[in-house]
């Protein structure tokens, strides 16, 4: 039986999910290497996703890289990455069944403001960021301490993500598991795992 319906944010709640087009875009408009702006977003991203470093510390390196202003570059790919406008009414469908969590591989800042924007403490039980946990997905700790904060069994939930490495991690743990394509496909994989949204 189905207790908890986890989601993914980036690529999931948002409707981009990687950094590469930016990268792209970035690394030809300011005529800068697209590996070493990759390396550089990479090489911050993963300190400051388990909190090694503050998540201003990011933007900062980044946009140095680049010689840029780090506040218009985070406005910049913050608004890049957008907002599923469907998703959060069906979360908050499910939720009057099931409980809800955020599984997340974020820095604090980014997380922060999405939170005060779209309100998500008030559509999900549990919010588990990856700088909150010290750990990243796909590890398992960080599948593993959400299990605990629900107080659900992996073989209890249904995990939604877009990247295959986390969706192959969270089903070797016992989770059902939904990969993301759509809202389209969403809805319809739901359903035949049967879940009720009413």
């Amino acid at each position: 039986m189905i207790k908890a319906i986890i989601f993914d944010c980036h690529g999931v709640l948002t409707i981009e999910g990687t950094f590469d087009f930016l990268i792209q875009q970035y690394s030809l408009k300011y005529g800068k290497s697209m590996e070493g702006l990759s390396q550089t977003v990479r090489q911050y991203w993963d300190l400051a996703k388990v909190d090694k470093i503050h998540s201003t510390q990011f933007w900062e390196r980044v946009a140095d890289f680049l010689n840029y202003n780090s506040q218009a570059l985070r406005r910049e790919w913050i608004e890049h990455f957008g907002f599923r406008p469907a998703i959060l009414p069906l979360i908050k469908k499910l939720k009057w069944k099931y409980k809800t969590a955020l599984l997340t591989n974020d820095v604090r800042d980014w997380l922060e403001e999405l939170s005060a924007v779209y309100s998500l403490p008030s559509y999900f039980d549990v919010i588990l960021p990856s700088y909150e946990a010290k750990v990243a997905k796909p590890d398992s700790a960080i599948f593993r301490r959400l299990l605990q904060d629900l107080h659900c069994n992996a073989e209890e939930c249904i995990y939604i993500d877009d990247l295959e490495k986390n969706i192959t991690a969270a089903r070797a743990l016992g989770f059902n598991v939904i990969h993301f394509s759509s809202m389209e496909d969403l809805n319809e994989k739901l359903q035949e795992q049967d879940i009720m949204i009413t």
